[in-house]
């Protein structure tokens, strides 16, 4: 007789939400929003730059939106918050909007610069599948508003930008006004309030001292709030005391006196300001979801923070779990007992959670909840805000190895089939900043096997959950269990574990659980490091990367050495002068597309994170190429003058770098025209006409002169002695890292 059960995994991840329809529920998609801003920008340059030489006017909000635009882009870091959500979709749905209706205003003349200009749109709306409406910008408004009821943190510290320590661009007093009014749109006036009160205390405390918002106008807009909320003597309160700096204004008096006879007509009827009650309670018999009033204000209270005792705290611990391999222990940690919960730590690997990240974003839908158990309809919820995917080991045969190890771990049976599935496929979820999954059980009841595929037909109800994170969080994320009083808290490269039945096959309600909205960072974000991040299939070009929080734009080779390899140096042409001094090489220099030198500040900071290795690309101007490749590649800091580390040589160009004697560069600090860390008595960087990694001086200068091939001079020109001597220069070179 077969057991009708079914083992269900899910591998969690968090994010800030868009994409396509909704843009606002995925950070990999708000990513490319902010990728393709920089596109946008090069196109009002171009557009502004050829209205101006043309001798027409140029709107003044152009040049303005323009000039502040450039600095945002150039110094633009990854989206972690509500905060950088907000702006990156405040620019999107409404000033770009509006550059766009400058330039094609109906009573305009419509030539080749405005038709430029809008096709440069048209390219990005079709690349991102779409263009961000008002309501993705409305849908991040609301996320703020979740995420302040849920955390409580400083609303003044918000308005600056500070949630708690996380520290990001405030938000300008007209981007308060309009949160504020979006609350009042939701007739929500304890926000609207709260959010104008705190910028009025910001305003008045000098904090925000080039504020376009004066304080008099502020609180004429808090006392109207607080009249639509039935509390005119609030209003009249807040206007005696402006009315006492400002006795001539005719506005605040008449204000003033319309309120306080408003206030003696509902003097019996005082009305106190509260905060809405978002600890609903739902009942929705046909699908058994229900939330108690007290379980919501549990799972928020959770959230926040651990509210075991310290009694039961000193019952939990940690162990070495023995599996079917003798060998094969797991370390695991008690989260709860009665019903036991536990959390398996270093049981993914970087690899793995690389492969699942990179091999579900594109794949990334709405999330769905149970809507009839009768039928097993799903249907997108406002209660589950996240995206899934959906991939199983038949598809991708390296979840294989992931699949053996829950196995061994639990000791439940995982193989999937695609008939009579043992398991369910591996769920992939994508939560952004304020996305969420409000308290659920994860058993289905009556909708086992009909609301999924023919693989879980007939195999019976969800028996236990597997949640394996894939990254780390800063604040927020937690998995907690308002009935329990248990809290799992987000860390990469471990799996929470429990049971969603008893023995008997009834379904244990003690395992209610929710997803607690990320405040700030993200689990799994699709932040490529590097070029070997990308998908698979991705072309040469340039592609903007997010090493250690920072942003810049790196030219990715996914031909020359195979896939995912980034490129910091280029020879071509000789286009590109490279006889340059020490800061040009620490900030580099030169056009990614042609000839450039990445900056060795950059290099430093990619090859620090990770281990990386070298292939150097060579060409002659007969049509010969070569190669040599570095197992091990890095170089240090500026303190360190950029010192070079390799080892590992391979290839046919010979080994030039490592070459034996007093010119090996192995180990050499960087030296320019104007910086000499060489072991030569003159300065090896200005003898040579480049600048390296000198020696005493070299047997690699692939900086030196374009020369064209054979010259009579020594040295001096792009060399690689191991394979074409001192005295040829070569046609082109590259130097790739991954």
């Amino acid at each position: 007789m077969r057991i009708g059960a079914i083992f269900f995994v899910t591998v969690f991840t968090i994010k800030l939400q868009f994409v396509l329809t909704d843009f606002y529920s995925s950070i990999f998609t708000l990513t490319k929003l902010s990728e393709n801003e920089s596109a946008l920008v090069t196109a009002l340059q171009r557009f502004i730059t050829v209205q101006e030489t043309e001798g027409q006017s140029v709107d003044g909000f152009l040049k303005e939106f323009l000039l502040t635009t450039e600095k945002i882009v150039k110094n633009a870091k990854p989206i972690h918050s509500p905060i950088d959500a907000f702006h990156l979709l405040k620019r999107w749905v409404d000033d770009w909007q509006k550059c766009f209706d400058i330039a094609l205003c109906s009573e305009c003349t419509i030539d080749e610069p405005e038709i430029e200009f809008n096709l440069s749109r048209s390219i990005i709306e079709n690349l991102l599948g779409g263009w961000p409406q008002q309501s993705d910008l409305d849908a991040t408004v609301d996320a703020i508003f979740r995420l302040w009821d849920v955390y409580e943190f400083d609303l003044r510290d918000f308005l600056r930008g500070k949630i708690f320590k996380y520290q990001t661009e405030p938000l300008t007093p007209l981007e308060v006004i309009y949160i504020a009014n979006k609350a009042e749109d939701a007739k929500n006036s304890y926000n609207s309030i709260k959010f104008l009160e705190a910028l009025l205390y910001e305003i008045e405390d000098g904090a925000l001292p080039d504020s376009h918002v004066g304080t008099t106008q502020l609180v004429r807009m808090i006392a109207s709030a607080y009249n639509r909320n039935n509390m005119p003597w609030k209003s009249v309160e807040l206007l005696k005391e402006r009315t006492k700096k400002e006795p001539e204004n005719k506005r605040l008096q008449n204000d003033l006196k319309y309120f306080e006879s408003r206030a003696k007509s509902i003097v019996e009827n005082v009305t106190v300001l509260e905060k809405p009650n978002t600890n609903i309670i739902m009942l929705m018999p046909s699908t058994r979801i229900f939330y108690e009033e007290d379980m919501i204000r549990k799972y928020k209270a959770l959230c926040r923070k651990n509210l075991k005792s310290q009694k039961a705290l000193s019952k939990l611990f940690c162990f070495y779990k023995t599996t079917a391999i003798p060998i094969f222990l797991v370390k695991a940690e008690l989260a709860n007992i009665k019903p036991y919960i536990y959390l398996f730590h270093d049981v993914i690997s970087e690899n793995e959670i690389d492969f699942l990240r990179n091999t579900s974003s594109e794949m990334l839908t709405r999330s769905t909840v149970l809507q009839d158990t009768q039928k097993g309809t799903m249907a997108e919820a406002e209660n589950r805000i996240s995206r899934t995917a959906w991939l199983s080991d038949i598809q991708y045969p390296k979840l294989e190895k992931i699949t053996s190890r829950v196995k061994l771990i639990t000791g439940l049976e995982t193989e999937y089939k695609e008939r009579f599935s043992n398991t369910e496929m591996y769920q992939v979820l994508n939560y952004g900043v304020g996305g969420m999954y409000r308290p659920h059980l994860d058993a289905m009841y009556e909708a086992a096997g009909k609301s999924s595929g023919a693989d879980t037909i007939e195999s019976g109800d969800r028996i236990a959950t597997v949640m394996f994170y894939l990254s780390d969080v800063m604040y927020g994320g937690a998995t907690v269990f308002p009935k329990v009083n248990a809290r799992v808290q987000v860390k990469k490269g471990s799996a929470a574990f429990w049971y969603n039945m008893h023995h008997n096959g009834d379904v244990d309600t003690r395992m209610w659980h929710a997803g607690c909205p990320v405040l700030v960072g993200s689990k799994w974000e699709f932040v490529p490091r590097d070029c070997s991040d990308f998908p698979q299939g991705s072309l040469s070009g340039v592609y903007t990367i997010y090493p250690k929080d920072t942003k810049f734009d790196v030219y990715c080779d996914m031909e020359t050495a195979g896939f995912g390899w980034l490129v910091f140096q280029r020879r071509i042409n000789g286009t590109v002068d490279f006889f340059r001094g020490w800061s040009d090489y620490k900030d580099g220099f030169g056009n990614l597309k042609s000839e450039f030198w990445l900056g060795n500040k950059f290099i430093h900071l990619l090859t620090s994170t990770a281990k990386y290795k070298l292939y150097v690309h060579l060409e002659d101007f007969d049509g010969n190429s070569r190669y040599a490749e570095y197992s091990k590649f890095s170089i240090g800091d500026a303190v360190s003058n950029y010192i070079l580390n390799i080892e590992g040589y391979s290839g046919d160009a010979g080994d030039s770098l490592m070459y034996p004697g007093d010119q090996n560069h192995n180990g050499m600090m960087f030296s320019t025209i104007d910086r000499d860390n060489d072991r030569y008595i003159y300065n090896c960087a200005s003898w040579f006409k480049g600048a390296w990694w000198y020696n005493s001086c070299y047997t690699a200068n692939l900086n030196g002169e374009y020369l064209g091939g054979h010259y009579s001079t020594y040295g001096n020109g792009i060399t690689w002695w191991t394979w074409k001597g001192l005295q040829y220069s070569l046609k082109s070179t590259k130097l790739l890292i991954k």
